[in-house]
Protein backbone atom coordinates (compact mmCIF):
# COMPACT_ATOMS: atom_id res chain seq x y z
CA UNK A 1 0.00 0.00 0.00
CA UNK A 2 2.80 2.43 0.85
CA UNK A 3 5.06 1.68 -2.10
CA UNK A 4 3.29 4.04 -4.56
CA UNK A 5 3.90 6.96 -2.14
CA UNK A 6 7.68 6.64 -2.30
CA UNK A 7 9.24 9.60 -4.10
CA UNK A 8 6.07 11.71 -3.80
CA UNK A 9 7.05 14.99 -2.13
CA UNK A 10 3.70 15.69 -0.48
CA UNK A 11 3.65 12.17 0.96
CA UNK A 12 6.98 12.40 2.77
CA UNK A 13 5.54 13.04 6.24
CA UNK A 14 2.70 10.48 6.10
CA UNK A 15 5.13 7.90 4.72
CA UNK A 16 7.75 8.73 7.37
CA UNK A 17 5.15 8.35 10.12
CA UNK A 18 3.95 5.03 8.71
CA UNK A 19 7.47 3.61 8.40
CA UNK A 20 8.29 4.80 11.92
CA UNK A 21 5.28 3.11 13.48
CA UNK A 22 5.62 -0.13 11.50
CA UNK A 23 9.37 -0.28 12.07
CA UNK A 24 8.88 0.19 15.82
CA UNK A 25 6.16 -2.45 16.09
CA UNK A 26 7.98 -5.02 13.95
CA UNK A 27 11.43 -4.19 15.37
CA UNK A 28 12.58 -3.60 11.79
CA UNK A 29 15.59 -1.23 11.74
CA UNK A 30 15.52 -0.88 7.96
CA UNK A 31 12.05 0.67 8.04
CA UNK A 32 12.99 2.92 10.90
CA UNK A 33 16.05 4.10 9.00
CA UNK A 34 13.84 4.92 6.00
CA UNK A 35 11.60 6.93 8.32
CA UNK A 36 14.51 9.03 9.59
CA UNK A 37 15.62 9.79 6.02
CA UNK A 38 12.13 10.90 5.04
CA UNK A 39 11.72 13.02 8.18
CA UNK A 40 14.97 14.83 7.48
CA UNK A 41 13.92 15.43 3.86
CA UNK A 42 10.55 16.80 4.99
CA UNK A 43 12.22 19.10 7.50
CA UNK A 44 14.73 20.38 4.94
CA UNK A 45 11.94 21.03 2.41
CA UNK A 46 9.88 23.11 4.85
CA UNK A 47 10.92 26.81 4.82
CA UNK A 48 9.64 27.58 8.33
CA UNK A 49 8.94 24.29 10.12
CA UNK A 50 6.51 24.52 12.99
CA UNK A 51 7.41 23.79 16.60
CA UNK A 52 5.35 20.59 16.48
CA UNK A 53 7.11 19.29 13.36
CA UNK A 54 10.54 20.01 14.79
CA UNK A 55 9.70 18.16 18.01
CA UNK A 56 8.24 15.23 16.06
CA UNK A 57 11.33 14.92 13.87
CA UNK A 58 13.74 15.25 16.80
CA UNK A 59 11.77 12.62 18.71
CA UNK A 60 12.02 10.07 15.90
CA UNK A 61 15.67 10.84 15.17
CA UNK A 62 16.44 10.23 18.85
CA UNK A 63 15.42 6.58 18.44
CA UNK A 64 17.92 5.83 15.66
CA UNK A 65 21.61 5.44 16.68
CA UNK A 66 22.98 7.20 13.60
CA UNK A 67 20.88 10.32 14.21
CA UNK A 68 20.94 10.60 18.01
CA UNK A 69 23.54 13.36 17.93
CA UNK A 70 21.45 15.38 15.48
CA UNK A 71 18.36 14.84 17.65
CA UNK A 72 20.24 16.10 20.71
CA UNK A 73 21.22 19.28 18.85
CA UNK A 74 17.59 19.80 17.82
CA UNK A 75 16.25 19.30 21.34
CA UNK A 76 18.88 21.62 22.81
CA UNK A 77 17.94 24.31 20.28
CA UNK A 78 14.24 23.81 20.96
CA UNK A 79 14.88 23.93 24.71
CA UNK A 80 16.79 27.20 24.42
CA UNK A 81 13.87 28.69 22.47
CA UNK A 82 11.25 27.27 24.88
CA UNK A 83 12.85 27.25 28.36
CA UNK A 84 9.57 26.61 30.18
CA UNK A 85 8.89 23.31 28.36
CA UNK A 86 10.21 20.73 30.80
CA UNK A 87 9.85 17.75 28.45
CA UNK A 88 12.45 19.28 26.12
CA UNK A 89 14.96 19.49 28.98
CA UNK A 90 14.16 15.91 29.95
CA UNK A 91 14.72 14.59 26.44
CA UNK A 92 17.93 16.61 26.05
CA UNK A 93 19.38 15.25 29.29
CA UNK A 94 18.38 11.65 28.56
CA UNK A 95 19.86 11.83 25.06
CA UNK A 96 23.10 13.31 26.40
CA UNK A 97 23.18 10.43 28.90
CA UNK A 98 22.56 7.87 26.13
CA UNK A 99 25.45 9.37 24.17
CA UNK A 100 27.70 9.19 27.28
CA UNK A 101 28.09 12.94 27.42
CA UNK A 102 26.81 13.12 31.01
CA UNK A 103 26.39 10.61 33.83
CA UNK A 104 23.14 9.22 35.19
CA UNK A 105 23.82 11.03 38.47
CA UNK A 106 24.11 14.32 36.57
CA UNK A 107 20.81 13.65 34.80
CA UNK A 108 19.10 13.11 38.15
CA UNK A 109 20.62 16.28 39.57
CA UNK A 110 19.50 18.28 36.51
CA UNK A 111 15.97 16.93 36.25
CA UNK A 112 14.81 16.39 39.82
CA UNK A 113 14.29 20.14 40.46
CA UNK A 114 12.39 20.48 37.15
CA UNK A 115 10.07 17.58 37.99
CA UNK A 116 9.25 18.58 41.55
CA UNK A 117 6.43 19.25 41.12
CA UNK A 118 5.59 17.62 37.80
CA UNK A 119 4.22 19.85 35.01
CA UNK A 120 0.43 20.01 35.11
CA UNK A 121 0.07 19.66 31.33
CA UNK A 122 -1.01 16.11 30.42
CA UNK A 123 0.83 16.16 27.04
CA UNK A 124 3.97 17.29 28.88
CA UNK A 125 3.60 14.46 31.39
CA UNK A 126 3.17 11.91 28.61
CA UNK A 127 6.19 13.20 26.70
CA UNK A 128 8.34 12.93 29.84
CA UNK A 129 7.10 9.43 30.65
CA UNK A 130 7.65 8.26 27.07
CA UNK A 131 11.23 9.55 27.03
CA UNK A 132 12.00 7.74 30.29
CA UNK A 133 10.30 4.52 29.20
CA UNK A 134 12.46 4.29 26.08
CA UNK A 135 15.64 3.80 28.10
CA UNK A 136 16.25 0.05 28.29
CA UNK A 137 17.91 -1.09 31.54
CA UNK A 138 18.41 2.46 32.83
CA UNK A 139 21.14 3.17 35.34
CA UNK A 140 19.84 2.75 38.92
CA UNK A 141 21.05 6.30 39.63
CA UNK A 142 18.01 7.43 37.60
CA UNK A 143 15.56 5.65 39.91
CA UNK A 144 14.49 8.83 41.80
CA UNK A 145 13.43 10.40 38.48
CA UNK A 146 11.32 7.38 37.54
CA UNK A 147 9.69 7.28 40.96
CA UNK A 148 8.82 10.97 40.77
CA UNK A 149 7.23 10.67 37.33
CA UNK A 150 5.49 7.35 38.04
CA UNK A 151 3.80 8.93 41.07
CA UNK A 152 1.97 11.31 38.72
CA UNK A 153 1.73 9.58 35.34
CA UNK A 154 -0.03 6.28 34.70
CA UNK A 155 2.65 4.67 32.49
CA UNK A 156 3.14 0.92 33.07
CA UNK A 157 6.50 0.87 31.30
CA UNK A 158 7.92 3.13 33.98
CA UNK A 159 7.08 0.46 36.53
CA UNK A 160 8.85 -2.12 34.37
CA UNK A 161 11.94 0.09 34.14
CA UNK A 162 11.92 0.50 37.91
CA UNK A 163 11.82 -3.28 38.26
CA UNK A 164 14.91 -3.46 36.04
CA UNK A 165 16.74 -0.91 38.16
CA UNK A 166 15.82 -2.63 41.43
CA UNK A 167 17.06 -5.92 39.96
CA UNK A 168 20.34 -4.30 38.89
CA UNK A 169 20.78 -3.03 42.46
CA UNK A 170 20.13 -6.48 43.88
CA UNK A 171 16.98 -5.18 45.60
CA UNK A 172 15.06 -8.33 44.72
CA UNK A 173 11.97 -7.75 46.83
CA UNK A 174 11.41 -4.28 45.37
CA UNK A 175 11.99 -5.69 41.88
CA UNK A 176 9.43 -8.41 42.52
CA UNK A 177 6.83 -5.91 43.74
CA UNK A 178 7.35 -3.59 40.76
CA UNK A 179 7.20 -6.50 38.32
CA UNK A 180 4.00 -7.78 39.93
CA UNK A 181 2.39 -4.36 39.46
CA UNK A 182 3.48 -4.23 35.84
CA UNK A 183 2.26 -7.75 35.05
CA UNK A 184 -1.16 -6.79 36.39
CA UNK A 185 -1.58 -4.21 33.61
CA UNK A 186 -2.89 -5.06 30.12
CA UNK A 187 0.50 -4.14 28.66
CA UNK A 188 2.38 -6.30 31.15
CA UNK A 189 0.21 -9.31 30.44
CA UNK A 190 1.31 -9.38 26.81
CA UNK A 191 4.91 -8.25 27.22
CA UNK A 192 7.57 -10.91 26.74
CA UNK A 193 10.00 -8.61 28.51
CA UNK A 194 8.14 -9.09 31.78
CA UNK A 195 8.44 -12.88 31.42
CA UNK A 196 12.19 -12.60 30.79
CA UNK A 197 12.65 -10.26 33.73
CA UNK A 198 10.64 -12.52 36.02
CA UNK A 199 12.74 -15.52 35.01
CA UNK A 200 15.89 -13.54 35.76
CA UNK A 201 14.45 -12.50 39.11
CA UNK A 202 13.68 -16.13 39.97
CA UNK A 203 17.26 -17.04 39.06
CA UNK A 204 18.66 -14.35 41.35
CA UNK A 205 16.31 -15.44 44.15
CA UNK A 206 17.83 -18.91 43.85
CA UNK A 207 14.76 -20.65 42.44
CA UNK A 208 16.66 -22.17 39.51
CA UNK A 209 14.00 -24.75 38.69
CA UNK A 210 11.25 -22.13 38.33
CA UNK A 211 13.58 -19.88 36.32
CA UNK A 212 14.57 -22.67 33.92
CA UNK A 213 10.95 -23.71 33.47
CA UNK A 214 9.89 -20.14 32.64
CA UNK A 215 12.70 -19.75 30.10
CA UNK A 216 11.78 -23.08 28.50
CA UNK A 217 8.12 -22.04 28.27
CA UNK A 218 9.12 -18.83 26.49
CA UNK A 219 11.25 -20.77 24.00
CA UNK A 220 8.48 -23.30 23.42
CA UNK A 221 6.01 -20.54 22.53
CA UNK A 222 8.42 -19.27 19.85
CA UNK A 223 8.10 -15.48 20.12
CA UNK A 224 10.25 -13.31 17.83
CA UNK A 225 13.93 -14.36 17.42
CA UNK A 226 15.44 -11.76 19.80
CA UNK A 227 13.12 -12.82 22.65
CA UNK A 228 13.74 -16.51 21.95
CA UNK A 229 17.49 -15.93 21.96
CA UNK A 230 17.28 -13.90 25.20
CA UNK A 231 15.35 -16.75 26.85
CA UNK A 232 17.94 -19.28 25.68
CA UNK A 233 20.72 -17.07 27.01
CA UNK A 234 18.97 -16.88 30.39
CA UNK A 235 18.50 -20.65 30.39
CA UNK A 236 22.24 -21.05 29.74
CA UNK A 237 22.95 -18.94 32.84
CA UNK A 238 20.70 -21.22 34.89
CA UNK A 239 22.29 -24.42 33.56
CA UNK A 240 25.71 -23.02 34.43
CA UNK A 241 24.59 -22.26 37.99
CA UNK A 242 23.23 -25.80 38.20
CA UNK A 243 26.69 -27.13 37.41
CA UNK A 244 25.77 -28.29 33.91
CA UNK A 245 28.22 -26.39 31.65
CA UNK A 246 27.91 -28.90 28.81
CA UNK A 247 24.14 -28.33 28.66
CA UNK A 248 24.66 -24.60 28.93
CA UNK A 249 27.02 -24.73 25.94
CA UNK A 250 24.36 -26.39 23.79
CA UNK A 251 21.78 -23.83 24.88
CA UNK A 252 24.11 -21.00 23.93
CA UNK A 253 24.55 -22.52 20.48
CA UNK A 254 20.78 -22.43 20.11
CA UNK A 255 20.72 -18.76 21.18
CA UNK A 256 23.25 -17.88 18.48
CA UNK A 257 21.20 -19.80 15.91
CA UNK A 258 18.06 -17.92 16.94
CA UNK A 259 19.70 -14.49 16.79
CA UNK A 260 23.03 -14.66 14.93
CA UNK A 261 23.34 -10.89 14.67
CA UNK A 262 23.77 -10.28 18.42
CA UNK A 263 27.55 -10.26 19.05
CA UNK A 264 27.22 -10.68 22.83
CA UNK A 265 26.17 -14.30 22.36
CA UNK A 266 29.53 -15.21 20.83
CA UNK A 267 31.15 -14.12 24.10
CA UNK A 268 28.88 -16.40 26.11
CA UNK A 269 29.60 -19.33 23.83
CA UNK A 270 33.35 -18.72 23.97
CA UNK A 271 33.21 -18.52 27.77
CA UNK A 272 31.44 -21.85 28.15
CA UNK A 273 33.45 -23.56 25.40
CA UNK A 274 36.69 -22.42 27.03
CA UNK A 275 35.63 -23.52 30.51
CA UNK A 276 34.60 -26.97 29.29
CA UNK A 277 37.76 -27.51 27.23
CA UNK A 278 36.03 -27.24 23.84
CA UNK A 279 37.93 -24.07 22.94
CA UNK A 280 41.54 -23.07 23.51
CA UNK A 281 42.57 -19.87 25.22
CA UNK A 282 43.91 -18.65 21.87
CA UNK A 283 40.58 -19.07 20.08
CA UNK A 284 38.64 -17.61 23.02
CA UNK A 285 40.98 -14.61 23.00
CA UNK A 286 40.38 -14.14 19.27
CA UNK A 287 36.63 -14.10 19.95
CA UNK A 288 37.16 -11.52 22.70
CA UNK A 289 39.37 -9.33 20.50
CA UNK A 290 36.83 -9.47 17.66
CA UNK A 291 34.08 -8.31 20.00
CA UNK A 292 36.21 -5.52 21.42
CA UNK A 293 37.07 -4.30 17.93
CA UNK A 294 33.43 -3.81 16.98
CA UNK A 295 31.59 -3.03 20.23
CA UNK A 296 31.52 -0.31 22.86
CA UNK A 297 32.50 -0.72 26.51
CA UNK A 298 29.85 1.75 27.63
CA UNK A 299 27.39 -0.93 28.73
CA UNK A 300 29.14 -4.30 28.39
CA UNK A 301 27.23 -7.57 28.82
CA UNK A 302 27.99 -9.82 31.81
CA UNK A 303 29.57 -12.36 29.44
CA UNK A 304 32.38 -9.89 28.73
CA UNK A 305 33.31 -9.55 32.41
CA UNK A 306 33.20 -13.33 32.84
CA UNK A 307 35.25 -14.15 29.73
CA UNK A 308 37.93 -11.56 30.51
CA UNK A 309 38.08 -12.87 34.07
CA UNK A 310 38.23 -16.50 32.93
CA UNK A 311 41.11 -16.09 30.45
CA UNK A 312 44.68 -16.16 31.81
CA UNK A 313 46.14 -12.86 32.98
CA UNK A 314 47.61 -10.95 30.06
CA UNK A 315 49.54 -7.68 30.25
CA UNK A 316 47.97 -6.67 26.93
CA UNK A 317 44.61 -6.55 28.74
CA UNK A 318 45.80 -4.49 31.73
CA UNK A 319 43.89 -1.41 30.59
CA UNK A 320 40.80 -3.51 29.87
CA UNK A 321 40.88 -4.92 33.42
CA UNK A 322 40.91 -1.41 34.84
CA UNK A 323 38.14 -0.20 32.52
CA UNK A 324 35.88 -3.08 33.51
CA UNK A 325 36.70 -2.73 37.19
CA UNK A 326 35.47 0.86 37.14
CA UNK A 327 32.06 -0.56 36.18
CA UNK A 328 32.18 -3.65 38.38
CA UNK A 329 34.73 -2.90 41.14
CA UNK A 330 33.85 -5.97 43.20
CA UNK A 331 34.52 -8.52 40.43
CA UNK A 332 36.84 -11.03 42.12
CA UNK A 333 38.24 -12.54 38.97
CA UNK A 334 39.14 -9.24 37.35
CA UNK A 335 40.85 -8.21 40.58
CA UNK A 336 42.68 -11.53 40.63
CA UNK A 337 43.98 -11.02 37.08
CA UNK A 338 45.37 -7.60 38.04
CA UNK A 339 47.04 -9.16 41.09
CA UNK A 340 48.60 -11.83 38.89
CA UNK A 341 50.04 -9.16 36.60
CA UNK A 342 51.34 -7.21 39.58
CA UNK A 343 53.00 -10.37 40.95
CA UNK A 344 55.21 -10.49 37.86
CA UNK A 345 56.89 -7.22 38.81
CA UNK A 346 56.16 -6.70 42.52
CA UNK A 347 55.35 -9.93 44.39
CA UNK A 348 55.15 -8.20 47.76
CA UNK A 349 52.59 -5.66 46.57
CA UNK A 350 50.62 -8.43 44.91
CA UNK A 351 50.51 -10.37 48.17
CA UNK A 352 49.33 -7.26 50.01
CA UNK A 353 46.52 -6.67 47.49
CA UNK A 354 45.48 -10.30 47.73
CA UNK A 355 45.31 -10.10 51.52
CA UNK A 356 43.02 -7.09 51.14
CA UNK A 357 40.83 -9.06 48.72
CA UNK A 358 40.60 -11.92 51.22
CA UNK A 359 39.74 -9.54 54.06
CA UNK A 360 36.93 -8.05 51.96
CA UNK A 361 35.56 -11.46 50.93
CA UNK A 362 36.32 -13.91 53.77
CA UNK A 363 33.35 -16.17 52.99
CA UNK A 364 34.08 -16.61 49.27
CA UNK A 365 36.25 -19.69 48.75
CA UNK A 366 37.54 -18.35 45.42
CA UNK A 367 39.90 -15.94 47.23
CA UNK A 368 41.59 -18.85 49.02
CA UNK A 369 42.15 -20.58 45.70
CA UNK A 370 43.78 -17.36 44.52
CA UNK A 371 45.95 -17.31 47.64
CA UNK A 372 46.93 -20.94 47.14
CA UNK A 373 47.92 -20.44 43.52
CA UNK A 374 49.93 -17.29 44.21
CA UNK A 375 51.67 -18.97 47.13
CA UNK A 376 52.61 -21.95 44.96
CA UNK A 377 53.97 -19.63 42.28
CA UNK A 378 56.08 -17.88 44.93
CA UNK A 379 57.27 -21.18 46.40
CA UNK A 380 55.44 -20.78 49.72
CA UNK A 381 53.98 -24.30 49.96
CA UNK A 382 52.88 -24.05 53.64
CA UNK A 383 50.81 -20.94 52.83
CA UNK A 384 49.35 -22.70 49.78
CA UNK A 385 48.38 -25.71 51.89
CA UNK A 386 46.79 -23.42 54.48
CA UNK A 387 44.78 -21.62 51.80
CA UNK A 388 43.36 -24.83 50.33
CA UNK A 389 42.57 -26.08 53.83
CA UNK A 390 40.54 -22.88 54.38
CA UNK A 391 38.40 -23.91 51.41
CA UNK A 392 37.93 -27.40 52.83
CA UNK A 393 36.93 -25.96 56.19
CA UNK A 394 33.96 -24.37 54.39
CA UNK A 395 33.36 -27.07 51.77
CA UNK A 396 34.83 -30.43 52.84
CA UNK A 397 34.03 -32.12 49.51
CA UNK A 398 35.34 -29.40 47.21
CA UNK A 399 37.16 -31.41 44.56
CA UNK A 400 39.29 -28.49 43.42
CA UNK A 401 40.59 -27.85 46.93
CA UNK A 402 41.16 -31.53 47.70
CA UNK A 403 43.08 -32.00 44.47
CA UNK A 404 45.08 -28.78 44.93
CA UNK A 405 45.98 -29.65 48.54
CA UNK A 406 46.99 -33.13 47.41
CA UNK A 407 49.25 -31.57 44.80
CA UNK A 408 50.92 -29.32 47.39
CA UNK A 409 51.54 -32.18 49.81
CA UNK A 410 52.97 -34.19 46.89
CA UNK A 411 55.38 -31.30 46.22
CA UNK A 412 56.29 -31.28 49.92
CA UNK A 413 57.16 -34.98 49.72
CA UNK A 414 54.29 -36.05 51.96
CA UNK A 415 53.36 -38.93 49.70
CA UNK A 416 51.07 -40.77 52.12
CA UNK A 417 49.01 -37.64 52.80
CA UNK A 418 48.85 -36.84 49.09
CA UNK A 419 47.67 -40.39 48.33
CA UNK A 420 44.96 -40.17 50.98
CA UNK A 421 43.71 -36.88 49.56
CA UNK A 422 43.65 -38.13 45.98
CA UNK A 423 41.85 -41.27 47.15
CA UNK A 424 39.26 -39.02 48.80
CA UNK A 425 38.83 -37.19 45.50
CA UNK A 426 38.25 -40.45 43.63
CA UNK A 427 35.76 -41.61 46.25
CA UNK A 428 33.66 -38.54 45.43
CA UNK A 429 34.34 -38.51 41.68
CA UNK A 430 35.69 -41.85 40.39
CA UNK A 431 36.29 -40.44 36.90
CA UNK A 432 38.30 -37.41 38.08
CA UNK A 433 41.11 -37.65 35.53
CA UNK A 434 43.62 -35.45 37.35
CA UNK A 435 43.39 -37.58 40.50
CA UNK A 436 43.82 -40.80 38.51
CA UNK A 437 46.89 -39.34 36.83
CA UNK A 438 48.31 -38.13 40.15
CA UNK A 439 47.86 -41.55 41.78
CA UNK A 440 49.87 -43.06 38.94
CA UNK A 441 52.61 -40.44 39.42
CA UNK A 442 52.57 -41.13 43.17
CA UNK A 443 53.14 -44.84 42.53
CA UNK A 444 56.11 -44.00 40.31
CA UNK A 445 57.52 -41.68 42.97
CA UNK A 446 56.87 -44.29 45.67
CA UNK A 447 58.99 -46.99 43.97
CA UNK A 448 55.96 -48.61 42.34
CA UNK A 449 57.07 -47.68 38.83
CA UNK A 450 55.55 -50.65 37.01
CA UNK A 451 52.13 -50.12 38.62
CA UNK A 452 52.28 -46.41 37.92
CA UNK A 453 53.27 -46.87 34.28
CA UNK A 454 50.46 -49.39 33.75
CA UNK A 455 47.99 -46.92 35.26
CA UNK A 456 49.22 -44.16 32.97
CA UNK A 457 48.83 -46.40 29.91
CA UNK A 458 45.25 -47.24 30.90
CA UNK A 459 44.19 -43.62 31.32
CA UNK A 460 41.96 -42.36 28.49
CA UNK A 461 43.01 -39.24 26.55
CA UNK A 462 41.92 -36.20 28.44
CA UNK A 463 40.66 -32.97 26.90
CA UNK A 464 41.51 -30.93 29.94
CA UNK A 465 39.50 -27.80 30.63
CA UNK A 466 41.51 -24.64 31.31
CA UNK A 467 42.87 -24.28 34.82
CA UNK A 468 40.59 -22.13 36.95
CA UNK A 469 41.32 -21.78 40.65
CA UNK A 470 38.23 -23.00 42.43
CA UNK A 471 36.48 -23.97 39.20
CA UNK A 472 34.52 -26.61 41.06
CA UNK A 473 33.05 -23.98 43.34
CA UNK A 474 29.35 -23.71 42.36
CA UNK A 475 29.47 -19.92 42.31
CA UNK A 476 31.87 -19.84 39.39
Amino acid sequence: MLAPLEGVAVARLPLARAYSVIGRRQLDPSLFEQATVLYRQALAATPAPSYGLRVEVADVLSEWPDTETLALEMFQRLGAENPTVVSLAVRSSLLAYSLDEISAATVTAQLQPLLSPMPSSVPEQRAIATALARLDNPDPALLPIYETVAATVDAPLLTYRMAQMHLAQGNLQAAKEALTRYRATPMGQTDWGSELLLADLERQLGDLEASAQRYEEIVARQPNPPVTAAALRGLAFVRTLEGQPAKALGVYEAAIAADPNTPDYTLGYALLAYRTGHMTATVATETLDSWLASQSLDNPPPELFDLVGALPADAARADLYQTLLTQRPDDLWLQWRTIQLLAQTNPTAAQTQLEGLIAANPDDVAVYFFQGELAQQQGDLPLAASAYQRVLDQEPDNLGALSALAGVTFQQGELATARALYTQVLAIAPDYWEAQYAIAELNIADDKKLTGLEQLQQLPPRRRPPHQPGATHPGR
